[in-house]
């Protein structure tokens, strides 16, 4: 029997653009087969309308496949996971993954979470390390806090300003010193200037 409301996404990019190194060129071949299968009436009956295969560098999905938004059950939930996270580096990075899909209301707490993160400057761990280039953008580590407030300024000119205390914030940022304090207001410009609209 076909599936009349049933879709299908088969994914079968053997060429990556940006990771030449990962081209599995039979992938493309694979795919086709599995799709072949699916819209053959004797294993599974999908209509070819309803069967969609990605095989090349840059393929994107139809305008019709729209992503379903995450419950926010489970937004919090990763959010709680996102601030359990034990290494500043790692918690600023995925806190500005995460910043975009926040609920409005966990947003006050995520800008608290990012105002939290301490510098890590980790060109100290790697200072006896020979070879190590120490301006290499990966041991950068003091702009990590600032990667996860421009994730959230983008989001907070929306919400009421009265749902962050900013003088608080700004005492927290400013113990760090004048250049880490440039650099997280640098990062909340966005956020700063509609706040300034708004007087």
């Amino acid at each position: 029997m076909p599936f009349t409301h049933g879709h299908t996404l088969v994914n079968g990019v053997g060429s990556y653009q940006y990771e030449p190194g990962l081209n599995v060129p039979i992938t493309a071949a694979d795919a086709q087969v599995v799709v072949t299968a699916l819209r053959d009436s004797r294993y599974c009956g999908y209509p070819d309308a309803q069967v969609t295969l990605l095989t090349h560098v840059g393929a994107t999905l139809p305008a019709s496949w729209r992503p379903l938004p995450p419950p926010p059950a489970l937004l919090e939930t990763a959010f709680e996971a996102t601030r359990a996270i034990k290494r500043e580096t790692a918690r600023a990075r995925a806190l500005a993954a995460l910043a975009p899909h926040l609920p409005p209301e966990l947003l006050a707490a995520a800008l608290a979470a990012a105002c939290a993160i301490a510098d890590v400057d980790v060109r100290i761990v790697f200072r006896h390390l020979k070879g190590i280039d120490p301006g290499h953008p990966q041991l950068m580590g003091a702009d990590v806090r600032p990667q996860a407030l421009a994730a959230l300024a983008l989001r907070l000119p929306n919400r009421l300003p009265t749902m962050i205390r900013f003088a608080p914030m700004l005492r927290i940022l400013a113990r760090r010193g004048r250049l880490a304090l440039l650099r997280d207001l640098a990062a909340l410009a966005p956020w700063l200037a509609a706040l300034a609209e708004r007087r």
